[in-house]
């Protein structure tokens, strides 16, 4: 549940509503509440709202979000240095933010409902949404759809912490607001590899998701695996095709559609034998429930599914080097040094 500190609200075309909420998580749920009362959100406004810590910048459709950033791109003129900085910080972040899989700065409203819900018309027009929650025009039925896409259903459960694909999402949401505090290249090409982890680890929920991770066995990204032998140190499965799983670590999880659990294992081989594939798994060191869930599948002659574990390790800071602007060599024989302008595209394209 959010209490909304801030509404800003117009009519567009054909009565579409465009706006944004302006939230923080209450301190406490139960007495959460909305201001009736909306004001505009100036670039002032939502400079605050992006950059501060705690703080969500909701658009309410993707309209919304490019009207947020003109009023930031012109929000810089005439204002004091230090705000104008502000101001441009935050277009830097809501820039970031519609690249991003997800941002916890910057929330598309209809984006974020329909990565949960199935609307019974257009996702992107809020009037579908507002009439499937059963809500009328009020402002506050905006904030609670938003605290609607945040409730976890799934009861999904981590090993440990480095195994939570949204632990790393809000550590590499984090590392690029902070980076891009600068307009420079390397800050640029941080917030990029964020994004980069971001999606990653956003694609790995999709496929562990229970609603979305059967199909998922339509590409291959999750394959369902039949154990046909078990022995003291592995376990060999029959896998369905296609599979774009390769050796090395993965997860395991129930074949069905209401069971959370999670496990972990080694894909350590595959063979195939005519039109039959086979994977070899063996014990993944320091996860726990490693191979229980394939042996307890073998005993019972059932199914799993297995995906490939995503690599969730914090995202790394992009400094000046080989395809930077400035050039760190000393000038020769007095000539001036050359310098490279590279565009941004190469510039991250470049980028280890």
């Amino acid at each position: 549940m959010c209490r909304a500190h801030g509404v800003a609200a117009g009519v567009g075309g054909a009565g579409r509503f465009v706006g944004s909420l302006l939230l923080r998580p209450a301190a406490d749920p139960a007495a959460a509440t909305v201001n009736s009362e909306p004001f505009a959100a100036t670039a002032a406004v939502i400079a605050a709202a992006v950059i501060s810590p705690g703080t969500v910048a909701v658009p309410v459709d993707p309209a919304a979000l490019r009207a947020m950033e003109a009023i930031l791109g012109r929000g810089a003129t005439g204002a004091t240095p230090e705000a104008a900085e502000r101001v441009r910080h935050a277009a830097r972040i809501v820039q970031y933010a519609r690249a991003a899989a997800m941002s916890s700065r910057v929330v598309v409203l209809t984006e974020a409902l329909a990565r949960k819900y199935y609307p019974p018309g257009d996702a992107g027009d809020i009037r579908c949404w507002r009439t499937a929650f059963g809500f009328g025009q009020g402002t506050g039925a905006l904030a609670l759809m938003l605290a609607a896409t945040y409730q976890d259903d799934t009861h999904r459960r981590y090993s440990n912490q480095s195994r939570d694909p949204f632990r790393a999402m809000l550590l590499a949401d984090d590392t690029a607001v902070e980076a891009l505090r600068h307009a420079y290249t390397s800050s640029a090409a941080t917030a990029w590899k964020a994004a980069e982890k971001i999606g990653e680890a956003w694609d790995s929920t999709t496929r562990t998701d229970v609603l979305l991770r059967h199909r998922h066995l339509l590409d291959g990204s999750v394959v369902r695996a039949h154990p046909t032998s078990a022995g003291l140190d592995r376990v060999d499965a029959a896998l369905s095709l296609p599979v774009r799983i390769k050796k090395g670590k993965v997860v395991v999880m129930p074949d069905d559609d209401h069971s959370a659990d999670l496990g972990s294992a080694a894909l350590t081989g595959l063979s195939m034998t005519g039109d039959d594939l086979t994977g070899s798994f063996a014990e993944q060191r320091g996860a726990i429930r490693s191979l229980s869930m394939l042996r307890a599948a073998a005993a019972a002659s059932a199914r799993v599914l297995v995906t490939q574990e995503p690599f969730l390790g914090s995202t790394p800071r992009v400094y000046g080097g080989r395809w930077g602007t400035r050039s760190t060599l000393p000038p020769a024989d007095g000539q001036v040094p050359l310098r490279r302008e590279v565009p941004l595209a190469v510039v991250l394209a470049g980028r280890d």
